[in-house]
């Protein structure tokens, strides 16, 4: 959470050859962009028992949010948002470097 995740915009930084773009939307992907703020992703939060727990302020980059998150919520709700996160990342990739999409209901069960 500390801008070291290999998003577009870290990427493209060290090569000219990667796209700084948001693999679901043309929008330049940051972590807070991804997580937070991607119409997929939120879209997918939605659909998730966590619907309330994600919303970042505009003001808010990826560490400002997780402490919120985890200030807002309990053990248990926490452990779920880690997974989702950690699911959404995976699906990112797999989309990213695979070309596959999981279906959105699949994801988030």
């Amino acid at each position: 959470m500390r801008n070291a995740l290999p998003t577009g915009d870290r990427v493209s930084e060290k090569s000219t050859r990667c796209s700084d773009k948001c693999p679901f939307y043309d929008i330049r992907e940051t972590q807070i962009h991804f997580f937070a703020e991607c119409p997929w992703t939120t879209r997918l939060w939605r659909q998730s028992t966590l619907s309330g727990c994600f919303e970042a302020r505009r003001s808010d980059d990826c560490l400002e949010w997780a402490k919120r998150v985890m200030t807002a919520v309990d053990g248990g709700t926490f452990e779920e948002w880690c997974s989702l996160l950690w699911t959404l990342w995976k699906e990112r990739n797999a989309q990213l470097f695979n070309g596959q999409k999981m279906p959105e209901e699949e994801i988030v069960t």
